[in-house]
């Protein structure tokens, strides 16, 4: 379930300046005529990225992608590889 971003302005929270940074990357891309929305959702990013994508029909997710060594990523998987698997829309991965 989305969370507005103005719930999280204290900073005592520990991803405060995350939430601070979406909200205001989110403004610039706004301005900048690529009509966006920003929200914050709990749980598990392949399932809940993609049920989100799916339910409201998003067109394309943008995200950033972060390495590991194959080792680590055979063991404990990928994230990223997850949200690959298992959106519907296409994804661009940043790095």
């Amino acid at each position: 379930m989305p969370v507005p971003l103005d719930q999280f302005r204290s900073s005592a929270w520990p991803a405060a300046a995350c939430c601070r940074r979406t909200r205001d990357t989110g403004k610039a891309l706004d301005a900048a005529g690529l009509g966006l929305e920003t929200s914050i959702l709990s749980g598990q990013p392949e399932t809940v990225l993609a049920d989100c994508v799916e339910k409201n029909g998003e067109a394309l997710v943008a995200m950033g992608a972060y390495g590991h060594s194959r080792i680590r990523s055979f063991v404990l998987g990928s994230t990223t590889s997850e949200i690959l698997r298992s959106c519907k829309a296409p994804v661009v991965l940043m790095r």
